[in-house]
């Protein structure tokens, strides 16, 4: 017995369509790549990381400066981000 497809597509119609729906997300998402690499991303990197010793610690990177900090705590993140803000011109 035959199956038949839904909407009477054939098999080689379906890996098609498939194949087409792959291409047209993969570029999608390389066009939004391009898009942030073209106009850059400005925006602050925090993270937060541990030492060997178990300490935690609070890295922040700044692509509009290049500089690259550490913090003891989020509250001292959050100190450096509003003067950072209100430095901007």
């Amino acid at each position: 017995m035959k199956l038949s497809t839904p909407l009477g597509l054939k098999q080689s119609h379906i890996q098609s369509l498939s194949i087409a729906s792959r291409f047209a997300a993969r570029v999608k998402q390389f066009g939004k790549r391009f898009i942030q690499w073209a106009v850059g991303n400005h925006e602050v990197q925090i993270w937060q990381v541990s030492d060997r010793a178990g300490n935690s610690y609070w890295r922040v990177y700044d692509p509009a400066t290049g500089a690259s900090t550490s913090f003891n705590s989020a509250s001292e993140v959050r100190i450096w981000l509003e003067q950072r803000y209100y430095q901007q011109p």
